[in-house]
Parts: structure tokens; C-alpha cells; sequence
């Protein structure tokens, strides 16, 4: 469902993004992948982007029943931005 689909998506973003960080995805806060991206050069805006993305996708694991298919389809396409953006402003 929407929810399984979502974790895949979230795990689909947080991989490249904690492989590129050299640390491991469990077990980190928002606060703390904000801080480490902001100290590898990741601008504010990104970082934002970033948020916005894993609170759509907080959305749609927590409160599925007010998770729209566009939610969802906005939520990969997010993903699918901010992966090579993170990767550029991290290289």
C-alpha cells in the first residue's frame, strides 16, 4: 500500500544520502542529518527541500487515510530530485 510504498521511497532517498555521509541510516535524527549535510556543504535550501520531503512522507506512513495518489506521486518525484541534487552539493 501507500505506506509500504512510502518507506521504500524514504529508504530509496536515505541511502545515497548516508552512504555519501559515510554513516549509517538507523538511528539518526532529523536534527543530526541537518547538521551533518549543513557541515558537508549542503545548502539551506536542500536541506529544507530535504525536511519537506521526509514530513510528506511522515504523512503518508502515519496518517495514510489522508495521504492522497498525488501526495504519493509528489513524494517520489521529490525523491527523485533531491538525490542528485544532495549528491552534486555533497561531491
Amino acid at each position: 500500500g501507500i505506506r509500504d510504498d512510502l518507506v521504500t521511497g524514504v529508504q530509496t532517498c536515505a541511502l545515497p544520502i548516508c552512504n555519501r555521509l559515510n554513516v549509517a541510516e538507523k538511528g539518526m535524527t532529523r536534527p543530526q542529518l541537518d547538521l551533518l549535510l549543513g557541515q558537508k556543504g549542503a545548502d539551506a535550501t536542500l536541506r529544507n527541500r530535504l525536511k519537506r520531503f521526509l514530513d510528506l512522507c511522515d504523512q503518508g506512513r502515519f496518517a495514510p487515510a489522508s495521504f492522497s495518489p498525488e501526495n504519493k506521486e509528489e513524494a517520489f518525484d521529490d525523491a527523485s530530485a533531491l538525490i542528485p541534487d544532495l549528491d552534486e552539493q555533497l561531491s
